[in-house]
């Protein structure tokens, strides 16, 4: 929706275990949690509809528990183009439980939009690996990534475990995800399906998880990091990853 009196514009919207179940597959100390990814993906939504060409920043500042019942009311503000053509972005969200009144609003995420389009990356930049898996890389098994990760609490379910392969070279990452089949319908509604490119996180959030456990709140859910322009809905793809960095504190 524009706003009339500014340049302005506010997406609403509503998320719930009843209509997007595969969210209940992430959890975090036995609580749903929606993954930092999905905020990225409303960022690109927003992005989308204002005409802005990338995510520039975005910055998850407060982690957003799922009710069991009933939904949450989300708001994604975009602002005003600024003197250097990018558009402050907000997201909101508040409880809206099937009897009784909404909750108060809680800023979840804040970033930037960018009207200038990336440079396209070239196949053969210096950070690409020219053979995979990448020469010197040490395997890691899958399997093992999401046990520890279950130590700590990070519990997922079978939509989120798109993770197949995973290889370590000094601090760099690489790893393969595939979404599962039955996941091609949302797929085809995002930019990248987050939970596809949550998995490309688990190494690193197996990583940055060793020095403690998560609290219930999900306050170290691993998240995307800033300046984010995802590719075009892939089903399945090898990733590189760069050093670990956790964006929730």
């Amino acid at each position: 929706m524009p706003l009339a009196d500014r340049n302005e514009t506010v997406l609403t919207g509503r998320l719930s275990l009843a209509a997007h179940p595969w969210l209940a597959d992430h959890t975090i100390g036995e609580c749903a949690i929606v993954p930092g990814t999905a905020f990225l993906e409303l960022a690109q939504a927003a992005a989308r509809h204002v005409g802005a060409a990338q995510v520039v920043d975005l910055s998850l500042e407060a982690p957003l528990p799922l009710p069991a019942s009933g939904a949450l009311q989300v708001q994604v503000t975009v602002g005003a183009p600024d003197a250097c053509d990018q558009r402050s972005l907000t997201l909101h969200a508040r409880a809206d439980p099937p009897d009784g009144d909404p909750g108060p609003w809680t800023r979840h995420a804040s970033g930037a939009l960018g009207t200038q389009a990336p440079e396209p990356r070239s196949q053969n930049s210096a950070d690409q690996p020219t053979a995979w898996p990448p020469a010197g890389a040490t395997p890691d098994t899958v399997p093992d990534v999401y046990a520890e990760l279950a130590e700590r609490g990070y519990d997922y379910g079978p939509a989120f475990r798109n993770l197949t392969a995973c290889w370590r070279r000094g601090q760099d990452r690489y790893v393969e995800v595939r979404l599962l089949a039955e996941q091609a319908v949302v797929a085809e509604r995002c930019t990248i399906h987050p939970a596809l490119l949550d998995a490309v996180l688990h190494p690193l959030a197996a990583d940055a998880t060793r020095g403690g456990t998560p609290t219930r709140s999900g306050s170290r859910s691993p998240g995307p990091a800033s300046r984010c322009t995802p590719p075009a809905r892939p089903n399945s793809a090898p990733a590189s990853t760069p050093p670990a960095r956790t964006p929730w504190p």
